[in-house]
């Protein structure tokens, strides 16, 4: 009966060493992917998001913050090919004006800056609320290498860390100059769009639940032809 006892005790010693063996492997686990996770985003940011200058683990990580923003932003069937683009586009913020922009899912592009000259003609580039899906991946894919979880929570966790005016400078470095640059490559006016770098970074930080949206209504309230559901130009 006692030997029963003590091979019973030993049983559940053993066991209690390998549960605990498990969960420090696990803990060292997390701690290594959480390392590498961070040491892939410290360089994503370094090569500002240029997906030519990436590594193959580097660019499979990338592509999948971008498609989970695309997700979180407009449900699965937003995580298309052409609207992945979009946004590694805006992110990578390449100057592309000697090339014709593409007519992308529908959306009428040009490479022209001169706008509302006599004669001239409306002509839609995006709808508001695509383009408000939009902006809200390129701003979650930006800010989550910054801290994760949700776009307010980042906005927090940057604003503790660097401080207002610090935080308000990397969001319109890393996302407001992008945005802006491409509405300029869309055919916006380049004075115009400019102008709005300001109250588009203040809408990021005070619209923090769907900032996207802010911004793809305020520029249309500026555009070519102000609050019809469009970002439009005339050329």
């Amino acid at each position: 009966m006692f030997q029963k006892i003590i091979s019973f005790l030993l049983v559940l010693a053993l066991l209690s060493v390998l549960s605990l063996s498990s969960v420090f492997a696990s803990t060292a686990i997390s701690k290594d992917l959480t390392s590498n996770y961070e040491s892939l985003q410290k360089s994503i940011l370094n090569k500002n998001f240029d997906v030519s200058k990436m590594t193959v683990a580097e660019r499979k990580y990338y592509d999948s913050v971008v498609q989970a923003a695309l997700i979180k932003s407009g449900g699965k069937s937003f995580n298309t090919t052409e609207n992945i683009k979009i946004v590694e586009d805006i992110l990578a913020d390449k100057d592309n004006q000697n090339e014709p922009e593409r007519t992308i899912s529908g959306y009428v592009t040009t490479s022209g800056y001169s706008m509302a000259t006599s004669g001239s003609s409306i002509h839609h580039i995006i709808s508001v609320g695509t383009a408000g899906a939009i902006f809200n991946a390129v701003i979650w894919v930006v800010l989550s290498f910054y801290g994760g979880g949700s776009v307010e929570a980042c906005i927090r966790t940057l604003i503790a860390k660097y401080g207002y005016n610090e935080a308000r400078s990397i969001i319109e470095q890393q996302v407001v100059s992008k945005i802006v640059n491409t509405l300029i490559r869309w055919g916006m006016e380049k004075s115009l769009v400019l102008s709005l770098t300001y109250n588009i970074t203040t809408t990021i930080i005070q619209a923090a639940i769907d900032p996207g949206d802010a911004i793809a209504n305020y520029i249309d309230s500026r555009d070519a032809a102000p609050n019809n559901g469009w970002i439009d130009v005339a050329y």
